[in-house]
């Protein structure tokens, strides 16, 4: 199992929040084998175009979905929430469950947001199961 350690930012563009900060601390900290630090920006913006620090940082997203898998020990992973709106991350955590031996579920047909928690609420408000609620 490995752990990635992110932040996103741009020291030499005056940015002082926390990401970049703790990053640049923690790279000065021995780390086993299995532990990754990484600055996702890799430099500044002028260099590093935007859509690919989105895509280092989208990727690294699927790799903790995959490692959370794999932590619990299950081979059905159902993805949910409002994060599963982004296509690029969808499919990448589909595909990297997928290589690993997991089978993936996520919503097709109910948008993964508030539109399917209002779905939802409205089967349980209509659904016999109301009244063990």
């Amino acid at each position: 199992m490995r752990t990635i350690i992110a932040g996103v930012g741009y020291m030499n563009l005056s940015d002082s929040s926390i990401g970049p900060l703790a990053i640049a601390e923690l790279k000065k900290q021995q780390w086993p084998n299995n532990i990754r630090v990484d600055d996702l920006s890799y430099g500044p913006i002028s260099v590093v175009p935007i859509g690919r620090i989105a895509a280092r940082f989208h990727n690294m997203l699927a790799e903790v979905v995959v490692a959370l898998a794999r932590h619990f020990g299950k081979t059905k992973v159902v993805l949910s929430g409002g994060c599963f709106q982004n296509r690029y991350l969808t499919e990448q955590v589909i595909d990297q469950l997928t290589m690993a031996g997991f089978q993936p579920f996520w919503q097709q047909r109910v948008p993964p947001n508030d539109g399917g928690i209002a779905l939802g609420q409205i089967w349980l408000a209509t659904s016999p199961l109301r009244e063990v609620t």
